[in-house]
């Protein structure tokens, strides 16, 4: 996959949750490597003010590896974020921002899913954030 996303600001000057940016990307994704279940996905992209490869931005590599078959899904990863918005207890804007994660779900049936995710953001400071999920599904 090839892809793009990017905001340019008419008027005004920049600030936290309005600012220019350009951002492109190049994603590989295999699945069922070598025996059914296994996949993985590797990601390389460009941030910068107006899509810029040369000059001032940041290259960034992020991926993921797991393994999903029938009931059981789990899976590993990192990505990166130029900016990223929090909406727990307050909303922030947080620059420059490296995610690892672990997830595992489960189907203990067709109806029911259970999840488990702890999530670790490296960035001023660090955040550690693990979710439990229950779902059913009609």
């Amino acid at each position: 996959q090839l892809g793009g996303s990017g905001r340019h600001l008419l008027a005004g000057i920049e600030g936290p949750f309005n600012r220019n940016f350009g951002r492109l990307f190049v994603q590989a994704t295999a699945t069922d490597i070598a025996v059914r279940g296994p996949f993985a996905n590797l990601t390389l992209g460009r941030d910068s003010d107006r899509f810029d490869l040369a000059g001032h931005g940041v290259w960034s590599v992020g991926g993921s590896a797991g393994y999903e078959a029938g009931w059981l899904r789990g899976e590993v990863g990192s990505s990166y974020d130029q900016y990223k918005y929090t909406y727990y207890h307050t909303v922030d804007e947080i620059e420059d921002v490296r995610t690892f994660y672990g997830e595992l779900r489960v189907r203990p049936r067709g109806y029911l899913s259970v999840r488990a995710r702890y999530q670790f953001e490296r960035f001023a400071w660090d955040v550690h954030t693990l979710w439990f999920s229950l779902a059913q599904a009609y």
